[in-house]
């Protein structure tokens, strides 16, 4: 079944949510970054297996003493990530290969497909090489660009496409607290089987 009228009200809202506004911003950089055109940048997609635990710090000051935690997990065969953000009973999927994105919500087995811009990275302006850094135990470079709205924003990508870091508006979005490179189990990548699939109209 296609459209958004059979899916719960307010259903983006709601995965925008889910993320939260730190974790939402850090997906939607690794969505919009794109390939580019050949400049000097950074690869920010994954080139081998990987799971990562980010800490992400809370925007107010009531919060701030307690950092959520997000999971991102990559695998290099299929070319699909799956982050599973701070709020439970959603995650997502995404597949890099076919420009699509799964936001999917198990309690309800049910499962939003849209797709991803092909040509996203054709928006950003440039990349700006700052330094390198260390996080989590392993080595970064930090480059300066811009998210999918055009505010400055400071990542820290490793030279295998692992975003270990990001920064924007003056405060940390992200920052990984373990990262292991080993092989992901395929099915983590999938939606299950059963589950109502709703796709959202394009935009």
């Amino acid at each position: 079944m296609s459209g958004l009228g059979a899916f719960p009200l307010r259903l983006r809202g709601r995965v925008r949510e889910g993320f939260g506004r730190a974790p939402w911003a850090a997906v939607m950089l690794l969505l919009t970054l794109g390939t580019g055109a050949a400049q000097e940048r950074p690869a920010i997609t994954p080139t081998r297996d990987v799971d990562v635990i980010y800490r992400v710090p809370q925007p107010n000051a009531a919060a701030a003493s307690r950092a959520l935690e997000q999971r991102m997990r990559y695998t290099a065969a299929s070319r699909r990530q799956r982050v599973d953000p701070p709020t439970p009973g959603l995650y997502v999927i995404m597949d890099f290969a076919a420009h699509r994105m799964s936001t999917v919500r198990p309690g309800e087995r049910m499962a939003l497909d849209m797709p991803t811009p092909a040509d996203a990275g054709a928006s950003i302006a440039s990349f700006t090489r700052k330094g390198e850094a260390r996080v989590a135990g392993v080595d970064c470079t930090i480059w300066l660009t811009q998210d999918a709205v055009g505010a400055a924003t400071e990542v820290c990508f490793t030279s295998d496409g692992v975003m270990l870091r990001a920064a924007g508006a003056g405060r940390l979005l992200l920052e990984a607290t373990s990262v292991r490179y080993e092989t992901q189990d395929a099915a983590l990548f999938v939606v299950p089987g059963g589950f109502k699939h709703i796709t959202a109209p394009a935009r």
